[in-house]
């Protein structure tokens, strides 16, 4: 679910930014839009933690799965604060206006979503 919201939000940025889109269009359809990309995600994670609650944290995984969890953590992390640092560069001289202005933390909330939930796809299916 995480992977395929990702790239959903992701893609729906992706073209407001290619499509050279008003930004009165972003600030009153875009917003809208990332919130409703987040939902099905925020559902599932809700269900989830609800049916976890019930146990110790220590059982919701086993050794391999925490493994899996810590690594796809870990490159989240590392890619994400390049890609915060690429699009700063890139938009130094538009701060703090401009499209991005805008856009930065939805497009940061889906880069990471959908990093570490193929992480974790990609992790879990090797073993």
């Amino acid at each position: 679910m995480g992977v395929i919201c990702g790239l959903l939000g992701l893609a729906m940025i992706s073209m407001q930014l290619v499509l050279d889109v008003p930004m009165w269009h972003i600030k009153s359809f875009g917003m809208f839009t990332v919130i409703l990309l987040l939902v099905p995600y925020g559902l599932v994670t809700g269900y989830w933690m609800l049916i976890k609650s019930k146990e110790k944290i220590s059982e919701w995984y086993d050794e391999k799965q925490w493994m899996d969890v810590s690594r796809a953590g870990f490159i989240t992390l590392i890619l994400s604060v390049l890609a915060m640092i690429l699009i700063f560069i890139l938009n130094i001289k538009s701060l703090p206006g401009g499209v991005f202005g805008i856009l930065w933390f939805p497009f940061y909330l889906f880069f990471v979503l959908f990093v570490f939930s193929f992480c974790v796809l990609v992790f879990t299916n090797k073993s």
